[in-house]
């Protein structure tokens, strides 16, 4: 049976109008039921994130605080009486520089590779044993060409794995043992001034000074070559 009203429609076309009514009142239902979950997951997401971000800066932090503990360290074995952990201090230092040097997200890590790289230039500067007027010990020879060659190793620049070229370095007053620094280059102006070089052979060859090399009131007992040098 039809039922007609005035202006002549039928009924079901008010029933079927009434129907999606509906169909659209449940989709916009849903449409905020799943408004209302995709708020839930990205809220969560952004919970985990901040989760994982403080585990990964803790991370950061504790590696930060062991670094500086064991650059302390390091540097309080500078000063041992026993060669052989001064040694240890000099290596540990060096290594650490260049843990500081390659890892940017520790707080400050290029100061505290430059710490490193001064407590090693501190020492050369430190006045070294001597069994004669014109050398020094075996012990500290060995400990102090341990330490020139973190330098020179760092200052060249392309085969450094992590580069001490960007650090200001000042090497006036001191005491060297058959100093290599060949194929190095000096971006600033090279102080040498006042040092003491002992060993058989100090070598420059081909090092590069790309400002001035100053080496006023140096002392060499040995041989020195600058072959090549600019």
């Amino acid at each position: 049976m039809k039922y007609r009203q005035k202006n002549g429609s039928t009924i079901h076309h008010v029933i079927k109008s009434q129907t999606n009514n509906r169909g659209a009142k449940r989709l916009i239902s849903l449409g905020i039921k799943n408004l209302g979950y995709l708020v839930t997951l990205i809220t969560a997401l952004i919970t985990a994130l901040t989760v994982i971000n403080g585990a990964n800066q803790t991370l950061i932090d504790a590696k930060e605080t062991r670094m500086r503990s064991e650059s302390d360290s390091a540097v309080s074995k500078l000063a041992n009486e026993s060669a052989a952990e001064r040694m240890a201090g000099v290596n540990s230092l060096v290594a650490l520089a260049d843990d500081w040097g390659s890892d940017s997200d520790l707080q400050s890590h290029e100061y505290h590779q430059k710490t490193c790289a001064y407590a090693l230039l501190t020492y050369l500067k430190t006045k070294p044993t001597m069994k004669n007027a014109s050398s020094m010990t075996d012990d500290e020879a060995i400990i102090r060409d341990s330490i020139q060659k973190g330098f020179s190793d760092h200052l060249q620049v392309d085969k450094a794995a992590t580069s001490w070229d960007e650090i200001p370095l000042s090497f006036s007053g001191s005491y060297f043992y058959n100093f290599n620094l060949s194929d190095v280059s000096f971006k600033e102006t090279a102080l040498f001034d006042n040092c003491t070089f002992y060993g058989n052979e100090t070598s420059f060859n081909h090092t590069k000074f790309l400002q001035d090399g100053i080496f006023t009131g140096s002392t060499f007992y040995n041989n020195v070559d600058f072959t090549g040098s600019l």
